[in-house]
């Protein structure tokens, strides 16, 4: 098996087995409430390319129905990894395009409890969607369950 499919896969069972399983500490809810709605819109890409998969991203999610895109190739460093994600953040946002980054090193979670994944990530995601999915949630009790630093 390639080392892109190995690690595509680690992605893929990371999310099921720590992203999407409801957790006692946030109440029954998951981390992400809404990766399995979406999970048939979600890619998974290896590149070292970041900025042309984003703006490859903001122009053609509609077109092939894209909700989100995991980033991951590099292992950057914490400092290279927030800069990526706020290079994206700046020159997509009027594209509808919202980027999140999670690095290994992390160790601030917005939750109370770690989830990191082994490698540095950049996830693209549809703002507007994640606007909405986040109004859904403040109907519920899981931004209680956020430290005071991430509301």
């Amino acid at each position: 098996m390639s080392k892109q499919k190995i690690c595509k896969q680690n992605i893929i069972d990371w999310i099921n087995q720590v992203i999407i399983v409801p957790r006692q500490e946030l109440g029954g809810m998951p981390i992400c409430p809404f990766v399995k709605e979406y999970e048939n819109k979600i890619r998974i890409i290896e590149t070292t390319t970041p900025l042309q998969v984003a703006k490859n991203f903001a122009f053609l999610k509609e077109l092939f129905d894209y909700e989100a895109v995991v980033l991951y190739g590099k292992k950057y460093s914490y400092e290279k990894l927030h800069s990526l994600c706020d290079t994206i953040n700046e020159k997509h946002a009027k594209h509808n395009v919202i980027c999140l980054a999670m690095h290994p090193d992390s160790d601030e979670f917005p939750l109370p409890l770690e989830y990191n994944f082994e490698y540095p990530l950049l996830i693209l995601q549809n703002k507007e969607n994640l606007t909405k999915a986040q109004n859904r949630l403040e109907n519920t009790p899981y931004y209680n369950y956020y430290s005071n630093n991430a509301k």
